[in-house]
């Protein structure tokens, strides 16, 4: 049989491209058509105003079915000229496309009816418009009653937005405008072949109406779509077919206006279920070339039944299981006044790829393609799954040459992303807020690693210098070497330790070249010239240098237990300094454990109210554990016995603040819990910790 298709956009191309694949199709004619519809129909020079040219053409040409494509000619009543003229057509009569024609009608139709859809009132005159706006507030919808082409709806976050919108509404003399509650939510645009009566299911998508990225910028035609819309499921597509798709062709058939055609009900899933946003009269372009792609179906025996009556008789329409994508390509200054006559190359090198490009707003200027509408192109792909398909649409769109165009470089983002990932309204802002999160989370799982490989390092290093510090003997502390002024023997002093200078017979090693080192569990010596002498293990015996006169007594200490002689050396008797100020008497301090068979020496402290911990030698742990304190701090806190770094971290804060009096010039400098917080970073070994807070560790 031989068609006439009405319309020269790109959801014409898509359906002269179906069309053309139809075993029942002789010839395919198209008025005006575009360059890319030429390639599969006869274009013919056609004014759709003039329904009496029209319906001469069709008879001549022995047409069989005219498929209106736009909504311009089905509200101007196109389809009723056919129809008396006997002429089958796929497409609504004037009154059933007042669903797309008039917000107002369609509001008032779901009024009837009880189909969900926002609340709204219909105004006619500036001052009704700005009293419904007192009623609804801000966030609103300003929508012009009327054929905009998609773009004469105004999503109004504010109220000057909206007071902007109603005043160039009103600006002619006659607007009228529905001013409608904001719903939030995902929308999503569902399809059906009705025949006034019967309801085939013909599938779903999404589209991006925002001309910019993340879903910014004023509305448009639409900048791009994909199907299938897996927000839509199988429930909500039940549910949507249930409460607004069946009783508004059952409402719109009682009322003696049945809607033949295809009804395309752009839907939003709201909280409560499905809504109703708004009725089209044909077919969506862009998402007309995403389903086309994606139909596996005889699209002619289709339209043929629906314009026939007899789509009941019809098995249900096969999709395939794939993806199909769809990019626009627009001219710039859209939505605004496009560019018009940019040239345009690629096409084939695009569609080499395993796109489709299909044409809209094309023209040609000799021989060469060029832009001579707002949206130009819609590259096409399909593929098992959005993510790929997007992927393959992107690439041919690379291979197109159109300076002059512009596309979203985002169609698919919440079908990629996942479902729900956003509304209409608040996706941009959702998908920028997910990539910035997705960043954050990757800054912190590098720079988690970078503190672990620091302190793995720090703790690396700890070990090596306490590896490099340890030896079989005792450590004799190279920063205060202190001179023996007295060989002379020292009386012995009640529960005193035994200190001794050296240790000739000894056959441990020594420290080279220290004079001194504080007894590991003793306190200054008394003014006295006896020391007192002590048994040990045989082959086994502490040695401790004279006392430097300079040292003060360390007040308020317990003994702490005396660490394990060194192995193989003998008793050497100390001098003890004739200079040092005496201690109070202490208490004998703990036996430690000896080794087997010997005897250890005695030590003794200063018995305390409050005990803080014991000064220890050199032995316990080095100087070099207390520089990171500071080395003038390290020298002083070694000085008065304190030479491990756990025993600064143990100190009470009385205990700290008692010998915080002793640090003198230090107080000003650095506050008692500075140095004690300092001290427990590095006995825990966390080097990162203590460089971010004091300062890099030398």
């Amino acid at each position: 049989m031989n068609v006439l298709l009405v319309g020269s956009g790109g959801r014409e191309h898509a359906l002269a491209w179906k069309l053309a694949q139809s075993a029942g199709l002789t010839k395919l004619f198209a008025a005006p058509g575009n360059p890319g519809i030429a390639a599969h129909a006869e274009l013919v020079t056609l004014d759709v105003r003039d329904h009496d040219a029209v319906v001469a053409f069709a008879r001549a040409q022995d047409i069989a079915l005219v498929v209106v494509g736009p909504e311009a000619p089905l509200v101007d009543g196109l389809a009723d000229s056919l129809r008396d003229a006997g002429i089958a057509t796929f497409g609504p009569s004037r009154a059933a496309a007042q669903l797309e024609g008039s917000k107002g009608f369609t509001k008032d139709l779901c009024a009837r009816a009880g189909i969900p859809t926002a609340g709204y009132e219909r105004v006619t005159s500036l001052a009704e418009a700005r009293a419904a706006l007192d009623r609804f507030g801000a966030p609103v919808v300003v929508k012009a009653d009327g054929l905009a082409a998609g773009k004469g709806v105004t999503v109004a976050m504010t109220r000057a937005e909206a007071d902007a919108a109603i005043e160039a509404l009103f600006a002619e003399p006659g607007g009228e405008a529905v001013i409608e509650e904001f719903m939030t939510g995902e929308e999503v645009s569902l399809f059906v072949l009705t025949d006034g009566s019967a309801i085939m299911p013909f599938g779903a998508a999404q589209d991006h109406k925002r001309v910019g990225e993340g879903d910014t910028g004023p509305n448009t035609g639409g900048m791009g779509a994909y199907s299938p819309a897996r927000v839509l499921t199988p429930a909500l597509e039940r549910q949507a077919y249930d409460e607004i798709i069946a009783p508004t062709v059952a409402t719109m058939r009682a009322e003696g206006m049945p809607f033949s055609g295809v009804l395309f009900a752009g839907l939003m899933l709201t909280p409560t279920g499905p809504k109703l946003v708004e009725y089209n009269a044909r077919f969506g372009d862009p998402e007309c070339q995403v389903l086309m792609s994606r139909l596996e179906e005889d699209l002619l025996a289709l339209l043929l039944a629906t314009a026939t009556g007899t789509l009941a008789d019809h098995p249900p329409a096969r999709f395939a299981d794939t993806a199909a994508l769809t990019v626009v390509m627009a001219a710039e200054g859209y939505p605004g006044k496009p560019v018009a006559g940019g040239t345009i190359d690629g096409v084939d090198a695009a569609e080499a790829t395993g796109a489709k490009v299909f044409q809209a707003g094309t023209a040609l200027d000799g021989r060469k393609l060029v832009a001579a509408g707002g949206r130009v192109l819609a590259v096409t792909a399909t593929a098992p799954d959005i993510a790929t398909a997007q992927a393959a649409a992107y690439a041919a769109v690379d291979q197109l040459d159109f300076p002059t165009g512009f596309c979203r470089r985002d169609i698919g983002w919440r079908e990629v992303m996942g479902p729900n990932t956003g509304s209409n309204i608040f996706g941009g802002i959702t998908f920028v807020l997910i990539i910035v999160v997705a960043l954050a989370a990757v800054a912190v799982m590098i720079y988690g690693r970078y503190l672990k490989q620091r302190r793995l390092a720090g703790e690396k290093e700890l070990i090596e210098r306490r590896e490099a510090a340890h030896v079989d003997t005792v450590v004799v502390e190279p920063e205060a070497p202190l001179k023996e002024e007295a060989s002379a023997p020292a009386e012995p002093v009640d529960d005193a330790p035994v200190t001794t200078p050296s240790a000739p017979k000894t056959k441990a090693k020594a420290a080279p070249k220290a004079e001194a080192a504080i007894s590991p569990k003793a306190v200054a010596a008394p003014k006295t010239s006896t020391a007192a002498k002590a048994k040990t293990a045989p082959k086994a015996a502490t040695v401790a240098p004279t006392v430097s006169p300079t040292v003060e007594p360390t007040p308020k200490a317990k003994a702490a237990p005396k660490p394990k002689a060194a192995p193989k050396a003998e008793v050497a008797t100390p001098t003890a300094s004739p200079k040092a100020e005496p201690a109070p008497k202490a208490k004998a301090a703990p036996k430690p454990k000896a080794a087997p068979k010997a005897e250890a020496a005695a030590s003794a402290a200063s018995p305390p109210p409050e005990a803080a911990p014991a000064p220890a030698s050199a032995s316990d742990g080095d100087i070099t554990q207390l520089k990171g304190l500071g080395p003038k701090l390290a020298t002083t806190l070694a000085e008065l016995g304190y030479t491990r770094l756990d025993q600064i971290a143990a100190l009470t804060p009385d205990q700290a603040a008692d010998l915080d009096a002793k640090l003198g010039a230090f107080q000003g400098r650095m506050a008692r819990d500075r140095w004690i917080e300092q001290a427990t970073l590095l006995v825990a070994g966390d080097r990162a910790a203590y460089e971010a807070a004091f300062g890099k560790l030398g």
